[in-house]
């Protein structure tokens, strides 16, 4: 009768070690490995799934070794048996409850798990940060934004180059952000224009992103303050915001000058302009208003550059510019373009 106690409270002994492993560490769902862990993750998942696992173990050889010992009648070889396995049980259950302590005095992180369980589809663009700051938000495929309220001319610091799968906009009351994406640094190369969010850059929405950057293409972005309004410009054959005369000395302005508003989405200049003759050289413009010219048509990828007045009321930098170019051999020149209405802080 002794004996059997003696077993009975061995078996309770051992389940009552081996419950803090189950009250301390959830068994994770093996499914639940994001795709972008680290290598520390993957060690604290399996350490955490191996005093799991092993604290299951324990228990069942500890009642199985009880059994034994009952049922033994007697015999000093069985008896004998199941107690070195309920020792050496209890031994391997003493070992990881040791470590699973000293490493969280430690450090507690170093047994917290943080993986997500992967029976849900994962979503794109989670971050754990929440979004309070306004700003440009732009994402790649897993992890963080980056946020920024002012041009960013490279993204290669920020380690976003050529990784961005999304924009969103978290605005102020009284005007709202901007954003000129450019496939190249210092904001050059081909270009979409975005104020509201883009949730893929792979595809339009209506006549912003279109036509479409596409996922992993932007590597510097353009950022500006817009406001409610609609600007009006004049398109100038000529430098200096100025009409030029023919060789009679006469001006017309039908073909020297043309007065083109603001709409949606990139606006060819013949279709605003059907007699305007040469090449957009300068643009007279307000401060408060920004043009982005394209040099290809609406619908086509070209090179992009934006432009702003400054304190002066002539953009006059056109015939020097990325987007022109007067070399009979290879021809550079403004096809399209888009108009801001540009926030002033006072």
């Amino acid at each position: 009768m002794n004996k059997k106690l003696s077993t009975i409270f061995l078996i309770a002994a051992g389940i009552i070690i081996s419950s803090p492993v189950f009250a301390a560490v959830s068994i994770p769902t093996i499914a639940g490995i994001p795709r972008d862990a680290t290598a520390a993750e993957f060690i604290v998942y399996f350490f955490n799934l191996a005093i799991a696992v092993g604290g299951l173990i324990a228990v069942v050889i500890i009642i199985s070794a009880g059994v034994e010992y009952i049922t033994a009648q007697g015999e000093p070889g069985k008896i004998e048996s199941a107690k070195k396995k309920i020792q050496n049980t209890l031994l391997g259950v003493a070992v990881l409850l040791a470590s699973y302590i000293v490493l969280n005095i430690i450090n507690p992180s170093l047994t917290t798990i943080k993986i997500n369980d992967l029976s849900k589809e994962p979503q794109q663009n989670q971050t754990t940060e929440t979004i309070k700051q306004s700003g440009v938000y732009l994402y790649k495929a897993q992890g963080d934004p980056l946020i920024f309220q002012d041009t960013k001319a490279s993204l290669v610091q920020d380690n976003f180059n050529g990784q961005a799968q999304s924009v969103k906009f978290i605005n102020a009351a009284d005007y709202k952000y901007a954003a000129i994406l450019f496939t190249n640094g210092d904001l050059r190369g081909n270009c979409s224009y975005a104020f509201e969010d883009i949730n893929d850059l792979g595809v339009a929405v209506g006549n912003q992103n279109s036509p479409a950057i596409g996922k992993n293409s932007v590597n510097s972005v353009q950022v500006f303050k817009i406001k409610t309004g609609s600007p009006t410009v004049k398109l100038y054959n000529n430098i200096n915001c100025a009409k030029r005369s023919d060789e009679y000395g006469k001006i017309d302005e039908r073909t020297s000058v043309c007065t083109v508003s603001m709409k949606d989405g990139f606006t060819n200049i013949k279709e605003s302009c059907p007699d305007f003759i040469g090449n957009v050289l300068s643009i007279g413009a307000g401060s408060d208003t920004g043009v982005l010219l394209k040099a290809a048509n609406k619908d086509a990828p070209g090179k992009c550059q934006f432009f702003t007045s400054g304190n002066s009321t002539c953009i006059n930098t056109i015939k020097y510019s990325y987007v022109y170019n007067p070399d009979p051999s290879s021809p550079i020149k403004p096809l399209s373009y888009v108009l801001f209405p540009l926030y002033i802080e006072q």
